[in-house]
Order: C-alpha cells, then structure tokens, then sequence
C-alpha cells in the first residue's frame, strides 16, 4: 500500500483497501499534519487524511473540532456539509449525547447567536488543536520511504548469505532464478573438482534418481522410500518456503522407490516413476497430484519424460517397452515396437523432438520416427566391448546438434550422428559406469562410475580427469546453466560439486 501511495497508483490503493480490508495510517512525516491541525489549517488537514486511515476516536475529535471552528468562522455552508458526513454519523450512532450536543451548537450559530471555541470545548482554541494533535500523533505509525524495495534487497541479501541465491549475478526475482547466461563466472565451461556440499539422509534412507528443471531453479530427487523433495540446488537442502515440504505428510511420496524423474519445460510440472512400474505428475508449486498412472510397466518405470507440448508422457521400463501416454485420458496414445532384449536404461529426443532414441542393457541404440512410431534403424556402438560392459546406460542430446553422445557402462563415449554413425570417441581408465552428465555447454563430460570415481572429460583435447569420492556411486545430474553437478550414493550421501 506504500508503494501504490508513494508511486501516485491512488485508484489501485483505494481498491485494495475496499477489497482487502486492510487500512494503512502511517505517514513518512508526521510533521505536515500535526503543525496543520495546531494552526487550524483545516483544507491541509482535510487533503492529508484522505490518504490514510484513522481510529474513529481520533476522527470524532478531529472533526468535531473543525466543525465548531468552521461555525465560530462564519462557514456555516461547510460546516453542516461535514457535519451531515459519514464520521458524524457514526458519531451519532456510538455516541447520540455528543452528537447532539454539536447539533445544537450548529442551531444556535443559525439562530445569531455568539458562540466561540472555548464555550463549546471550555478550553481555548489553540490548547484543544494542541489536544487534537497530540491524539492523532499516537494513532500514527511512521514509516520511511521504500519499505518494499528495501525488504526485497534485504530478502535477496539474506539468500545470497545462505547461498541460496549466487552471489555476484543477476537475480530473476519474478521467477525465482538466475536468468541463463547472467552468471559471469560461470557462462564459460570450467571442470567440477570440488565438492562444496554434503547431506548425508537419514540411516537406511538414500537418493535413487534426481533431475535439474530446465531454468535451473528446481532440483528434485526421488528417494528409495518413495518421497521425493525439492531441494535448493546451493544448499541441498530440503525447499521448507514450499508450504508442503514443512510436514512429512503433505509431502509428495509414491508407494515405491522413486528411480525416474524429469521436469516440463518450466519445472511447474514433476513426472515420477517408481520400482513399481507406477507414474504420477506433480504440481512443484503446491505439491498436488495431477495425474496418477498405477501400472504402465509390469517390471517399474526405468525413464520418464514429460513431452513438449505437455499433454503426453514418455516412458520406458525394465520390460523393454516404450510408451507414449495421454495425461488427462491416461490411454496409450503410442506404443514404440520394442527392438530392446533388455530393459530401457535411457531415452532422448533430438532438437526438434522428430526423432527418439532409446538404450538398452543389450547394447543396443535405437532410432525411432516420432510420427510413425517406427524403428528406423539399430545399431551396436559398442560391439566389440564385452557383452557385459556393452550395456549403453546414458544418452546426452547436443546442444548445438542433432548429434547425440552414448555412454556406455564399459568407460567409452561415442559422439553419434543422427544416422547412427560415431563422430568421436572418449575413453575414461574405468569401467562400471552408472550414468553420466555433461556441463552447460558440453565442453566437459562427466562419467560416473559405481566405485566412487568421476571421470571428467575435456571433450575438446580428449583429456580424462580423476575425482574421487567415497561411496557407491548411483547416479548425477548437471545444472543446466552452470558449473555445478549434484552425485548421489548407496550410503546416503548427496554431494554437490563445483569448480575450484
């Protein structure tokens, strides 16, 4: 209400003010209409409480004192126009004797006779304004200018103290994130070496599957309890500025472990898919449940992708089937003739999301025709890798191509065309690979191996780098704006990590 006084929005403030309910009387200096009310400069006085609201005790004095002041004056037009207003009238209705007796001072000022502030009051003019004065002074709270700019800086700059929000950058305050490619330091690809931040969960409790939303401000994790939290992608911690998350029993939680997750293209919207082969869809914001869908894999629901145009559902499962699901009907709107012999460890789209790529344990990459729903063509990138390394376990779209990176569970990444055939190849010291990640620009990619190492590849010279970390390895996701990648493990460990 400051803000719409202070910015001249005097139709808003008056609407606000009907509507809610809420009244404001402060005033950023008193001075204007306490010295106006102590000179009898009633048209200022007049003019300044239009825009705020006093007690009706105060407005009584106020307005019985400039009633007799404007009769001893002579204004006998204006004063019955005050008097017939509504103060007056509630005057009347709490208290009749005073009211009465104002009424009768008006009379008798009709009638000729001689009347002056001090018969009405029995004290002088200038001790009643002072009086009057003092009465409004009380009723007033005084508050400086800008309030709602400065508790906004302050909020900002509490966040950025609890590495909430990152320092040194542009804050989208409106949407609650740092827009891309307004973080300076990181804008260019640098290796995640350190890690900045550990949560270690509850004894038997640990993180089974994660994802970023695409602007960055969500960070959702999927637990082997079957809860899933949105966490501060700084801190790690659990969101509690989410009303749901305050209390375990309005949280969102699935009957089994949750091992798929994937945000809609502004993270309004969280997909889950569960060991059990149950999915649901989930508002982040208030943490209801959309849609619920309880068996659309017999052996659980491996990958889970929200479409594009956000009424359709990708996902894959441990029987090596892919669907396509309606959100509202809840019917298969697409069934991809399954070429895996195992189950689905990934899906992709390309850019335009005209193609599909799936992977399996078996090896194998498939190209499926989005409109068709047909396979347009399988390869084996990793043939000659023994057949129990030769399991592909994660696809990375390129950002700025239609090509697509394969990582395979042996330690090797392919740079794979759209036709299927390899542009270039990576290779890590170690095998066992678990996923795999990448930074924003893809400069580094980062392979995540179940006997707690990180392999960082430097995709332009092909040099491999070792991080080690304690723990068996499960998985990870990358920012998608900056050099941050979040790794989770069997011992309930999840570690955030960043550049040096």
């Amino acid at each position: 209400m400051q803000f719409l006084r202070e910015n001249g929005l005097v139709d808003t403030l008056k609407t606000l003010n009907q509507e809610s309910g809420v009244t404001m009387n402060s005033l950023q200096d008193p001075a204007p209409l306490i010295d106006s009310i102590r000179q009898g400069k009633w048209d200022s006085v007049l003019g300044i409480l239009s825009t705020i609201v006093l007690p009706p005790t105060a407005l009584f004095d106020l307005h019985e004192l400039l009633i007799v002041e404007l009769v001893v004056q002579g204004d006998m037009d204006t004063a019955r126009l005050v008097f017939r207003g509504s103060v007056c009238q509630t005057l009347r209705n709490q208290n009749e004797r005073r009211y009465l007796k104002l009424e009768n001072f008006i009379s008798q000022a009709s009638l000729g006779g001689s009347l002056g502030v001090e018969s009405y009051f029995g004290v002088a003019a200038e001790e009643r304004r002072g009086r009057v004065a003092q009465k409004v002074m009380q009723e007033l709270r005084i508050a400086p200018n800008g309030r709602l700019l400065t508790l906004l800086g302050q909020a900002i700059q509490m966040q950025i103290q609890g590495d909430i929000v990152p320092a040194d950058s542009v804050y989208d305050i409106f949407h609650g994130i740092v827009p891309e490619g307004s973080i300076s330091a990181e804008t260019v690809d640098v290796p995640i070496t350190k890690c900045f931040k550990r949560r270690t969960l509850a004894a038997g409790a640990h993180v089974e599957s994660a994802a970023f939303s695409a602007n960055g401000a969500w960070l959702a994790v999927g637990l082997a309890d079957g809860f899933i939290e949105i966490l501060n992608p700084i801190t790690g911690q659990r969101r509690l500025d989410l009303t749901y998350q305050q209390n375990e029993s309005s949280m969102m939680v699935m009957e089994h472990a949750v091992i798929a997750l994937s945000f809609n293209h502004d993270g309004s919207v969280l997909a889950v898919g569960t060991h059990g082969g149950e999915a649901a869809v989930w508002r982040t914001d208030t943490g209801s449940c959309i849609s619920r869908f309880n068996l659309l894999h017999k052996d659980g629901v491996s990958v889970i992708k929200l479409a594009r145009d956000g009424q359709t559902l990708l996902t894959a499962g441990y029987d090596g089937a892919i669907r396509l699901t309606g959100l509202k009907s809840g019917r298969i709107v697409k069934e991809f003739s399954s070429q895996h012999d195992s189950f689905v460890t990934d899906v992709a789209f390309n850019r335009d999301e005209t193609l599909l790529y799936s992977c399996g344990a078996d090896g194998k990459l498939n190209i499926f025709d989005m409109r068709r729903s047909s396979c347009i063509d399988t390869v084996l990138p990793f043939s000659t890798d023994r057949l129990s390394h030769g399991a592909i376990q994660k696809l990375i779209p390129c950002s700025a191509t239609d090509n697509l990176i394969v990582c395979s569970r042996s330690g090797r990444a392919l740079v794979v065309g759209p036709d299927g055939k390899t542009r270039q190849e990576f290779i890590s010291k170690h095998n066992d690979v678990v996923t795999a990640a990448a930074s924003p620009h893809q400069r580094y990619l980062y392979l995540v191996h179940e006997k707690g190492f990180i392999s960082c590849i430097d995709t332009g010279s092909a040099i491999v780098t070792e991080i080690e970390c304690t723990g068996e390895n499960i998985g990870c996701v990358s920012h998608p704006l900056y050099n941050q990648l979040v790794s989770f493990s069997v011992d309930g460990s999840l570690r955030l990590w960043k550049p040096l």
